[in-house]
């Protein structure tokens, strides 16, 4: 009798699983895991289902694997040209395959399986072959901070698949189209928030199905869109009376603002200096004459946008038409 998990099962049967392309990372029977010493030293057979050698895989598929041992197995997992595809430990194993933007046409698989005394099998290698039309996106990389115009490099394996592609940016197009190898041009303006967009290729093969990228993540510098200005005082306002009410326009992605208040144009003495998340501040300011403020946002904690157009105002119970000499 063969067991899996404690549980009597007939030699005849296989203990199936499904593992996915993810990046896990154990690869192989390279690494056993911890067990106390035992006199088992048979390692589980182990082998793909249903997978011929030199088989094409849908773009979104699974891979089945069997495994089988004279006491029980305790883990599978799969590695594709040596790395680590993923693995579980827990029956029924069901994981998706997406090989949308794979950057090799054929992959060697090979499967491997654990018994609970830490023997380690591993399968015959099978040789696979990628979607020929997946998209690749080589530039920017994962992650990356962008800002401005943005060449964005789409490549693909058997390009004279593929009719066209172009990329979007969280769901909307983002660029003209072009056949692949192609360098696309994005200009990220109307991104430039300072946050987190996702970006993919996609595109139209020549049998007119369509063509995807995996998704991936890019931020975008805050650009001039993402300045707060002065709302209050107004420019060239006369307060008259101590506190000053200061208020500015509210940016979404804004953690906080700083905000200066001078006597000087050039800020360099400023009468307040100050950090927040609300958009208005009460001062008590008790000088006379002309003051200087602006504002500018704390997107994230690397970027800060630009300070605002610089708000003057007149300070005083009378304006008496004098600027103290820094008009």
């Amino acid at each position: 009798m063969w067991t899996e998990t404690g549980v009597s099962l007939p030699a005849s049967r296989v203990i199936s699983s499904w593992l996915v392309l993810t990046g896990a990372l154990l690869a192989g029977c390279g690494r056993a895991p911890e067990s106390a010493p035992t006199a088992d030293s048979k390692a589980p057979l182990v082998f793909f289902i249903d997978l011929p050698d030199s088989s094409m895989l849908a773009e979104r598929d699974t891979l089945a694997i069997a495994a089988i041992d004279d006491e029980a197995v305790i883990r599978v997992s799969a590695t594709a040209d040596g790395d680590s595809l993923g693995e579980d430990v827990t029956l029924p194993y069901t994981i998706p395959v997406d090989l949308a933007g794979t950057a090799r046409d054929t992959l060697r698989l090979v499967a491997s399986a654990w018994d609970a005394a830490g023997n380690c099998g591993e399968s015959s290698p099978l040789t696979v072959f990628v979607p020929p039309t997946a998209l690749r996106v080589t530039t920017p990389a994962p992650d990356a901070a962008v800002a401005g115009t943005v060449g964005v490099r789409v490549v693909t394996w058997h390009p004279e698949l593929v009719a066209e592609t172009w990329i979007e940016v969280d769901g909307t197009v983002a660029t003209a189209s072009g056949a692949p190898p192609v360098t696309l041009s994005w200009n990220t303006d109307p991104w430039s928030d300072g946050g987190a967009h996702l970006l993919q290729a996609r595109g139209r093969a020549i049998d007119d199905n369509p063509l995807t990228s995996v998704a991936q993540t890019v931020r975008v510098a805050p650009g001039p869109a993402a300045i707060p200005s002065v709302l209050a005082p107004v420019e060239d306002a006369v307060v008259t009376g101590s506190p000053v009410q200061f208020a500015w326009s509210s940016l979404a992605t804004a953690a906080d603002y700083i905000f200066e208040l001078d006597r000087r144009p050039d800020f360099l003495s400023p009468i307040y200096h100050r950090t927040t998340t609300e958009t208005a501040l009460t001062l008590p300011v008790d000088t006379t004459g002309w003051h200087y403020a602006r504002v500018r946002a704390r997107v994230t904690p690397d970027w800060l946008s630009e300070w605002s157009p610089t708000r003057r105002y007149w300070q005083g119970a009378a304006r008496s038409g004098e600027d103290d000499g820094h008009r």
